[in-house]
């Protein structure tokens, strides 16, 4: 079962001379059980990739969906609820007094799984 599906997600920054494309025509499928690495270079577009995936920000045009919901056509309140449910952070950053990812970690109950979608 597909849990994420990115349709020719683009990200541009900037315009005309100074147009940067930090994402251009990326697509990418992940199935329910499947362990995904996202690996490049500095400024490839990991960062801007994952925060797509997770609705931090919004890209430029494409679509990305999770359990089968486009997440882009989520109003804020909806996508702030699912997102809560549904998708969990580490960011790279580690606070003090945080020794390791797991102090990031949602409780189990509240980890990336789709049963009910």
């Amino acid at each position: 079962m597909r849990i994420l599906s990115a349709r020719n997600l683009k990200k541009y920054y900037g315009a005309e001379d100074n147009l940067t494309k930090a994402l251009d025509g990326v697509d990418l499928d992940v199935e329910q059980g499947e362990f995904v690495a996202i690996i490049g270079a500095s400024g490839s577009g990991k960062s801007t990739l994952l925060n797509m995936i997770g609705g931090l920000d919004v890209p430029t045009s494409g679509q990305v969906c999770i359990g089968g919901k486009e997440i882009g056509k989520m109003k804020p309140d909806e996508l702030t609820v699912f997102r809560r449910k549904n998708i969990g952070f580490i960011f790279q950053i580690q606070p003090p007094g945080q020794n390791s990812y797991r102090d990031h970690l949602p409780p189990p109950e509240h980890r990336l799984h789709f049963p009910e979608l």
